[in-house]
């Protein structure tokens, strides 16, 4: 586990508060696992808890939450344990994963921890924690069993934050339909103090097309199934069709591609630069990549 690896590396550097703060850490993973791992799939459906049940049920009533929460919030352990993963995987040390069969982000991985410790340490009663069985496709397990915290009234905590703030502005491109929006998160207030604005799709209907790519430029079909996404001769074809494309693309133009996670992302510009391909997309076009190192730093 990367956080193990990380407080057996530099236990000796540390201070006596953060040798206490990442083994609280340490534990609160290792019984949360624990109890993913306890559960059952022959249940069918999601188990649903609530905070305290989940929180005695996992055994975490000796932690201290609060105390850990503030630990990653001011010792940026997250952007430390990314560093140290990076250069321990290049060694050969750890291999980036946290046991699960897949690939883990330690900032993905880091924000989740401390999303769920900041929904366990909430009072409200309309919060739950739902254990999610196992999904498996083809004697592949596709999906881990997982934790997710739900809030069934949101609009009580919203409007806490809506009473004391001067003003509250919400946006994003799914937030229609906007009466919906309101009813939930802002229930009590009145209509007359909210504004909306929308705006349209820069891009005009007309110069929309949508295009499915069926087969690699070997003939072979694209498979992206969970079992085969990573295979290295796809994400060569994957990357031969871009630059295919790139090529056509009119000068002054540009092509924004899109991954179904920075993991798989990253595993993917992996094979490319190794295999050449980047360099050739390249020599069409300017290549930018999303800095996923930066939610770390939010």
């Amino acid at each position: 586990m990367q956080l193990s690896a990380y407080a057996a590396t530099y236990k000796s550097r540390m201070s006596s508060q953060s040798v206490l703060w990442v083994s609280t850490l340490v534990t609160l993973v290792r019984l949360l696992r624990s109890f993913l791992a306890g559960a059952s799939d022959d249940e069918p459906g999601t188990s649903i808890f609530t905070v305290s049940a989940f929180v005695a049920a996992a055994k975490l009533t000796a932690l201290d939450l609060c105390g850990a929460l503030m630990y990653i919030d001011n010792s940026g352990i997250g952007r430390k344990l990314r560093g140290f993963t990076a250069t321990a995987a290049s060694r050969g040390v750890v291999d980036g994963t946290e046991g699960t069969g897949q690939s883990a982000s330690p900032v993905a991985a880091f924000h989740s921890l401390k999303s769920m410790i900041l929904s366990l340490l909430s009072t409200h009663e309309d919060g739950r924690v739902l254990v999610k069985p196992a999904e498996v496709e083809d004697g592949v397990t596709v999906r881990p069993r997982a934790l997710k915290f739900v809030l069934l009234n949101s609009g009580s905590r919203f409007e806490s934050i809506a009473a004391v703030a001067r003003a509250v502005v919400l946006i994003g491109g799914t937030l229609h339909p906007v009466g919906n929006l309101v009813s939930q998160l802002l229930p009590t207030t009145s209509l007359h103090r909210i504004s909306t604005l929308a705006l349209g799709h820069v891009v005009p209907p007309e110069r929309v097309a949508t295009i499915v790519l069926s087969k690699r430029p070997s003939g072979e079909p694209f498979n992206f199934s969970f079992a085969s996404r990573d295979a290295e001769a796809q994400l060569c074809d994957l990357g031969q069709a871009l630059a295919n494309f790139t090529a056509v693309v009119p000068a002054g133009s540009g092509t924004v591609v899109f991954f179904p996670s920075y993991d798989f992302e990253a595993k993917v510009w992996r094979v490319w630069e190794e295999k050449g391909i980047r360099d050739r997309i390249g020599r069409k076009c300017k290549v930018g990549v999303f800095d996923v190192a930066a939610m770390d730093r939010l």
